[in-house]
């Protein structure tokens, strides 16, 4: 009867083990896949205000004027451009941590988990086979 019930702790033990490590996993992963969609949204933005600058020189062109005459318009393009991407990053970076962080926490709760199991397990065995 020890034996089964210590045997059957080490089982349950090692399953939770095999359950945190799977769950830090699953959180890595997402946290790369949150930080790989910043990504694509930052290229995206840039080729946006590519676009954008594209239509204005030919507008401005359109109309006979020099490229010099809308440079405070594509000033301000680019500083919105810079403070989004500084968002963007920033969000990403800050969601991917916390991502990780959690996997990291699933995985040292599933150490601590399986360890009470055995150290129960272990103390029930000791008290039937001490009676």
């Amino acid at each position: 009867m020890t034996a089964f019930m210590i045997g059957s702790s080490m089982m349950s033990s090692v399953s939770t083990l095999a359950s945190g490590v799977a769950q830090e996993k699953a959180m890595q992963a997402e946290a790369r896949q949150v930080e790989a969609d910043a990504k694509t949204q930052l290229i995206e933005r840039k080729r946006a205000l590519l676009d954008t600058m594209a239509q204005q020189n030919v507008g401005a062109a359109a109309q006979g004027r020099t490229i010099s005459s809308i440079s405070a318009l594509k000033s301000e393009d680019f500083r919105r451009s810079a403070r989004d991407e500084k968002i963007i990053k920033t969000g990403a970076s800050a969601q991917a941590s916390a991502l990780r962080d959690a996997g990291k926490q699933a995985r040292r709760q599933s150490y601590l988990s399986a360890g009470t199991s055995l150290m129960k397990s272990g103390y029930q065995a000791s008290q039937v086979g001490g009676e």
